[in-house]
Formats: structure tokens, C-alpha cells, sequence
């Protein structure tokens, strides 16, 4: 009955709320997630294409153990108009446990761009920063995004010290010393500037 009322008016909360409490009764998640896929294909609203797409993510994650399509329902959830912080922030929590660096560089790099808060788009680009260096060994990517972090916060420590890194390959040290001499010259750290000074010596 509660799959028929879904059926008729597939933003029914009340019967999304009833299948979900007895698909949890008598352990028939797949069952559930089956119905949530008709409706999810069947809908052009963003609303509850996002609301789909995310409750069967999160049938997959936790009650069938499914990474990959939870991901994947991430993923459609991300077509449909919306806020995509949500879907985003899954989709970097579960990339990284999955190692899949490549695909989550990406979500890190779009969750920085939808952003609002300066301070939290610094976050998001250092931890994009991250994972170019550590896990894509991508340096010249990682540069470009400690640039971005400082850009928005300059007090930024963890990418101040993640430039201080980048001293120690060649090809990258002029455009490190470039973006940390100002910095320093602003705090007025003279000990740090003094350093700085004869990393250029050696240019």
C-alpha cells in the first residue's frame, strides 16, 4: 500500500518514512532501494531527485554495503539542481576511504567552488593541496592551490609551512619564494624573511 501511495505522489514523506521503518523490520533494504531507483528515474523535479538520491546512497553505504553505488548515487544526486554541499561532502568522505585520489581532487576542487565562507574554501583548497602533493604527487597542483588558500586567509599556517616544502624542489622554488617573501614581509618575520633571502642566494 505505502509503494502504491509512493507511486502516486513519489514526495510522500510519511510513506518514504513507513517502507524505510519496514524495510528496516524485515531486513528488505534491496527492496527498498529498488523502489527509491523507479522513483529516482522517474522524477525531472530537483528536489526530489536530490532527496532520492542521497536516501539511496545512504541505503547502499550502511545497509547493503555497497560503496560504489553509493557513490554513483551521489553522483546523480549532483545532476539536479540544488545545493551540492551534501552530496559533495559524501562523495570526499567516501572517496577517501576508497584511496580514489584522482576522482576526490575533483570533489575537493568543486566543494571549494560552491563554497560561500572564505575560511571554509581555504580548507576545502588545502586539502585539495594535500592531496596533490601526498597521494597524485601532482607539485605543481598543489602549489596552485596553497596559492588559492592564501589568497583567501594569508595567516593560513599549514599552507605557509606546505610552501616552505615546496623550497625544497627547484623547479618550484622560485614561485614558493615569490608567493611566501610577502607574507613574511607583512608579519614581519625577519628571521623567516632573512631564510628566504638566502634560498634566493642559491637560485
Amino acid at each position: 500500500a505505502w509503494a502504491r501511495l509512493l507511486a502516486e505522489d513519489p514526495g510522500d514523506e510519511r510513506a518514504q518514512s513507513e517502507l524505510e521503518r519496514l524495510a528496516g523490520a524485515r531486513g528488505e533494504f534491496g527492496e527498498l532501494a529498488r523502489l527509491y531507483e523507479e522513483r529516482l528515474g522517474a522524477t525531472f523535479d530537483g528536489e526530489l531527485g536530490r532527496r532520492y538520491g542521497s536516501k539511496l546512497a545512504q541505503i547502499y553505504e550502511e545497509a547493503l554495503g555497497d560503496v560504489d553505488r553509493a557513490i554513483a548515487c551521489h553522483r546523480r544526486a549532483l545532476e539536479f539542481p540544488g545545493d551540492e554541499s551534501g552530496p559533495l561532502g559524501a562523495l570526499d568522505r567516501l572517496l577517501e576511504g576508497k584511496g580514489a585520489f584522482t576522482e576526490r581532487a575533483e570533489v575537493l576542487e568543486r566543494e571549494a567552488g560552491v563554497a560561500v565562507d572564505a575560511g571554509e574554501q581555504a580548507g576545502l583548497l588545502f586539502r585539495l593541496g594535500m592531496v596533490r602533493e601526498r597521494e597524485l604527487r601532482d607539485l605543481d597542483g598543489a602549489l596552485a592551490a596553497y596559492r588559492e588558500v592564501l589568497e583567501r586567509e594569508p595567516a593560513h599556517a599549514d599552507a605557509r609551512f606546505a610552501l616552505e616544502r615546496m623550497l625544497d624542489h627547484e623547479l618550484l622554488r622560485a614561485q614558493a619564494l615569490d608567493l611566501l617573501e610577502p607574507l613574511y614581509e607583512t608579519a614581519a618575520d625577519y628571521a623567516a624573511l632573512t631564510r628566504l633571502g638566502e634560498v634566493r642566494l642559491g637560485l
